[in-house]
């Protein structure tokens, strides 16, 4: 895989996504919406911690895994809190899920941002958890559906809101070149 940058980011358990993504998928494609929405890749749901750059260096790489395995060792719980969308332009344009633990993630941001601030990606944004589920390519079509796949998701939030998703804190190699974007653990 090509990596054009790399994160830290929580794994979460992908199964438990699996009825969100696999209802979304069948609506998607009920209603010939594939290139209206652009659902998430399923087997990298994640929370994202801190943006790297794509080329790290050895003793980084040391630093990360020490890291890594401290951070392995706390029992961080994620639940499920709402959905949510980022904006452009007035438009929404990203959907994602928020967790509970927002004060938790947001100290492990400020920690990381820290240790890592020389190997960053700067994107100027403030840091905002989230777990991404789509990202909307055609706001006007896909207004059309909003009600409809609000309620598929608020349905898979009311059964899972109660429901620990966190698996582990990993390295990610990302590659945005495709779409949807690909993300894979590499630590």
């Amino acid at each position: 895989m090509k990596s054009t940058s790399n994160f830290l980011g929580i794994t979460l358990d992908k199964s438990k996504f699996k009825v969100l993504f696999d209802s979304l998928k069948k609506y998607s494609q009920e209603n010939n919406l594939q290139k209206i929405i652009e659902i998430q890749n399923q087997d990298s749901v994640h929370i994202t911690l801190y943006y790297l750059d794509k080329d790290i260096n050895k003793s980084v790489l040391k630093q990360i895994r020490d890291d890594l395995s401290v951070l392995n060792k706390k029992n961080l719980i994620i639940t499920l809190k709402k959905v949510s969308f980022f904006k452009k332009e007035n438009k929404n344009y990203l959907c994602y899920l928020s967790p509970n633990s927002i004060e938790k993630l947001e100290k492990i941001n400020l920690y990381l941002k820290q240790r890592y601030i020389s190997n960053a990606i700067d994107n100027n944004y403030k840091y905002i958890p989230h777990i991404t589920i789509f990202k909307i390519l055609n706001f006007s079509i896909y207004k059309q559906h909003e009600n409809n796949i609000s309620k598929i998701i608020k349905t898979f939030l009311s059964e899972n809101n109660k429901v620990n998703l966190s698996q582990s804190f990993n390295l990610y190699a990302v590659d945005s070149t495709k779409s949807p974007e690909k993300q894979k653990i590499i630590l």
